[in-house]
């Protein structure tokens, strides 16, 4: 089977947006953590820290979401797919019983 193209490009480009600004606000949460214990103002490095953790770990999640989304697609078009080849399978005739399966006694039916 071929490989099918990705589809929606621009909704992973958003994901791998999401990824990158997630990193960049790790990154800040980093500096403000340098800069809580440079300077002697551990508030104000704190609330950055803070704040940068929830935008990194949101933007993360967030991307990862959009990145099981389109994995659902993906896979429920990729199942839709096999079923309907299998679909416009030909019918194959049941084989009939083997001769020995013919000498096993049979039960007498009963009479109505």
């Amino acid at each position: 089977m071929n490989t099918p193209t990705k589809r929606f490009r621009n909704l992973r480009a958003v994901a791998i947006l999401y990824k990158i600004l997630g990193a960049v606000a790790f990154l800040a949460m980093v500096i403000g953590m340098i800069g809580m214990f440079a300077s002697g103002q551990p508030g104000v490095g704190l609330a950055v820290v803070a704040g940068s953790i929830a935008a990194a770990v949101t933007m993360f999640a967030l991307a990862e979401s959009i990145d099981v989304i389109l994995a659902i697609e993906e896979n429920t078009r990729q199942a839709a797919d096999s079923i309907a080849s299998l679909s416009r399978m030909p019918e194959t005739a049941p084989s009939p019983m083997p001769s020995s399966a013919s000498s096993v006694a049979r039960r007498p039916q009963p009479m109505i």
